[in-house]
């Protein structure tokens, strides 16, 4: 991966004196992503599925079949994530708050940089 030379782009976090580098040429803000935001989104993925196949693994015991039992399911695995998953929800939230606030910010420099040339 080749290493890009503007280094306004690649600060991190925003208005950061200069990039921090991977060993590879990977810049940090890239791993950091990686770590926080889409380790939390895939593990509450993750338990919702298995969640929802939980529920359908029970009510296949009960005896509930076809279209029936991936409804049910649904909606038990849906109002069983509620309480269940909310904190892990909300660290996901936050995580891809930061993400969407950190670019949304760095889309700003970059308009009022050329606004200035």
């Amino acid at each position: 991966m080749a290493r890009v030379q503007s280094a306004h782009l690649l600060t991190w976090p925003p208005g950061a004196a200069s990039p921090s580098w991977h060993p590879r040429g990977i810049v940090r803000a890239t791993v950091h992503y990686a770590r926080t935001v889409m380790r939390a989104t895939l593990f509450y993925t993750l338990l919702r599925i298995l969640l929802f196949f939980a529920a359908a693994l029970v009510l296949a015991l009960f005896g509930v079949h076809g279209i029936t039992l991936l409804v049910v399911a649904l909606v038990i695995s849906s109002i069983i994530s509620l309480p269940l998953l909310s904190k892990l929800r909300d660290r996901m939230s936050a995580s891809l708050t930061r993400r969407v606030d950190s670019f949304q910010a760095r889309l700003d420099e970059g308009t009022r940089a050329e606004d200035v040339d």
